[in-house]
């Protein structure tokens, strides 16, 4: 998890729909990205952050992990409640 002091590498947001993927990238201690995204619901500004285990070799890689997790969640209804 990522030390509460450290800043992210990335901070980014997509627009999916009526919510926000947001996407937090931080240095993974063994030299690869480690990815922090949450859903954002706009009309309120809740955020719930969703889980994407593992390394990744590169920024563009994480992305792309936390993009497709993210687009499933949503048209699964994950940000309805």
């Amino acid at each position: 998890m990522a030390n509460s002091e450290a800043r992210p590498k990335v901070d980014e947001t997509h627009t999916v729909g009526d919510v926000d993927i947001r996407i937090e990238i931080y240095d993974g201690s063994d030299g690869g990205y480690r990815v922090w995204p949450y859903i954002v619901k706009r009309n309120d500004d809740k955020k719930v952050g969703f889980t994407i285990e593992g390394t990744f070799d590169t920024v563009e890689a994480a992305r792309a992990a936390a993009l497709e997790a993210g687009k499933k969640l949503i048209a699964q209804g994950f940000h309805k409640d």
